[in-house]
């Protein structure tokens, strides 16, 4: 009697083997180098470029720039490319970054230290924008909780509803509380 139960355990286990080993491979397959997406670069001007997000049609990217200089985070834009130039949507004299775009490309949710005194070490007052992904004026959508910048960089870039009609952002309740 004890033969045939430890055969039924060895064929259970062969079976879990065996399905987990073809479970792998499919999965390989699916996530092969040869199907990986092609990298493209979008920018060729220098700098420090960072949280790049690409408008709801594929055809322009919006991105967080130093500038030429590296001195100052704004928001820029640029069609998708080679001979493209960047268009400068947010010109402000602190951080301004993150950009979020609306479900139908016309607006980008962005985050702005207000003051420039949200830096490293020091709570801060970060805002959430709303521009034209043309440019032009700017409407403030709330404050968030007095925070280091990077704690705001942490929690994230806003996030539109699906009918454009809302922002989602993560705050937290206090400076001191977690998120």
């Amino acid at each position: 009697p004890r033969v045939p139960h430890k055969r039924r355990w060895v064929a259970l286990a062969l079976a879990v083997m065996l399905a987990s080993s073809a479970g792998f491979l499919a999965a390989k397959r699916h996530f092969s180098v040869d199907s990986a997406p092609a990298i493209t670069q979008l920018t060729f001007d220098g700098g420090r470029k960072t949280f790049p997000r690409l408008s709801p049609d594929g055809t322009m990217v919006a991105y967080t720039w130093d500038g030429p200089g590296g001195t100052n985070s704004d928001v820029y834009v640029k069609q998708i490319g080679r001979d493209t130039r960047p268009t400068r949507i947010t010109d402000h004299p602190y951080y301004d970054g993150q950009a979020a775009w609306s479900p139908d490309g016309e607006q980008l949710a962005f985050l702005r230290d207000e003051k420039g005194d949200a830096d490293l070490s020091g709570a801060g007052r970060i805002s959430i924008y709303v521009v034209s992904s043309h440019g032009g004026h700017e409407r403030k959508i709330t404050d968030f909780t007095q925070m280091p910048i990077y704690a705001a960089v942490l929690l994230g870039t806003p996030s539109w509803s699906s009918d454009g009609e809302s922002l989602i952002y993560a705050d937290r309740p206090s400076a001191d509380a977690p998120a």
